[in-house]
């Protein structure tokens, strides 16, 4: 079952961004059983004919744990995702690892052809992208996590202040 951040990314890419997701793929079987390993998003843009590999984490990890983790997470080769959902032929691969750790991008700690986002990156360019007329616009009830998100905006707008406490 995906994690509160991993919901928000397939609300996001599927609703947003108009994206096909699946969450959890798991892939490279293991003859003793289990897998090597799990995707926690993959989401298809058609159009573009982009398949974006999506990982999340809300852990707090020190540099090495970090890169370490990045390195696993993203061990699939291009050709191997192809198999792994049969795309369409000509699809390029996009990385990104979502984490939540830290404020400021580690670059340095991703593998290559990966792009690590902070939390606080992906929530703004998520609050940026959302319509806040809730009533000519709303999101449709089977996103809850964006709707919430289009109703906090909406109020911010409706009172043109901060949210008291």
């Amino acid at each position: 079952m995906p994690n509160h951040l991993e919901e928000l990314v397939k609300e996001y890419y599927e609703y947003q961004l108009g994206n096909f997701v699946r969450t959890n793929v798991k892939f490279g079987k293991l003859k003793t059983g289990g897998y090597q390993g799990e995707a926690d998003i993959l989401a298809l843009d058609m159009e573009k004919k982009i398949l974006t590999h999506i990982e999340c984490s809300i852990a707090s990890l020190n540099d090495e744990e970090l890169s370490k983790m990045a390195k696993k997470k993203f061990s699939l080769k291009d050709e191997e995702y192809m198999n792994l959902i049969k795309l369409p032929e000509g699809t390029k691969i996009s990385r990104k690892f979502i984490i939540n750790n830290t404020d400021k991008r580690r670059q340095d700690l991703m593998p290559d052809g990966v792009e690590h986002q902070t939390t606080r990156e992906f929530l703004r360019e998520i609050y940026n992208h959302i319509d806040s007329d809730l009533m000519r616009n709303a999101i449709p009830e089977n996103y809850p996590i964006l709707r919430g998100i289009q109703m906090i905006k909406w109020i911010l707008k409706e009172t043109d202040k901060k949210v008291e406490h």
